[in-house]
């Protein structure tokens, strides 16, 4: 799967004469290969917690940042949904957790939030300094989640439909993931929703 990345990235940023097809083509396989790897990586982590492998890599990083890469990461298939990707950050002190781990909780609540809603509508992805704790939300204006639903969101290999008849791709280990891995941290996990309204995902990270 790196290979593949490689190759194509390769492509994209040296290839020349290429018709817009053809650049079609090249942005299919690298989106393809990346969605391939996320499932593998979730597969994966799924394992490692089943055998109870999983052990935190406690450092400290800037959340913000984080937050700021998995946006930029996201933003075109946001584009290509025609969803709106914003943030709305407030300065905050590092915070020692494992950004891998908390990298894949805003990837898929990001990941999610886009490709479970219809063009024209609106995510945003903030950020709260509070007393003892940090607060990311991801909240979306599109087509909510109905309460039957919400009860087995972060159940293993559960997947919502989310109110739309669109077929979405996944393991249905995303949400699961998360809330393991935030929990692992020592933190909460939460949602909001109303059918038609929107949905809003809450996480918190102590900060000691």
């Amino acid at each position: 799967i790196a290979k593949v990345q490689a190759l194509t990235e390769r492509l994209a940023r040296e290839a020349k004469g290429l018709t817009d097809e053809q650049r079609e083509i090249l942005q299919a396989v690298q989106k393809s290969n990346d969605e391939l790897g996320q499932y593998i990586l979730s597969i994966l982590n799924f394992q490692r917690i089943e055998s109870q492998e999983i052990k935190l890599n406690r450092k400290s990083h800037d959340i913000n940042l984080l937050i700021e890469e998995v946006v930029q990461r996201l933003d075109a298939l946001a584009q290509d949904k025609g969803v709106t990707l914003a943030m709305e950050l407030e300065p905050m002190f590092p915070v020692e957790y494992d950004e891998q781990l908390i990298k894949q909780v805003l990837n898929n609540l990001i990941d999610n939030a886009i490709k479970y809603n219809k063009a024209g509508t609106k995510v945003c992805v903030r950020s709260h300094d509070r007393e003892n704790f940090v607060e990311v939300t991801v909240e979306d204006d599109g087509v909510g989640i109905d309460p039957e639903q919400r009860a087995r969101l972060f159940k293993k290999f559960s997947r919502s439909e989310k109110g739309t008849s669109e077929r979405v791709k996944g393991t249905g280990l995303g949400l699961y993931l998360a809330k393991y891995f935030i929990e692992l941290h020592g933190g909460e996990i939460e949602v909001d929703s109303e059918v038609g309204r929107g949905t809003l995902f809450r996480f918190q990270l102590p900060v000691s």
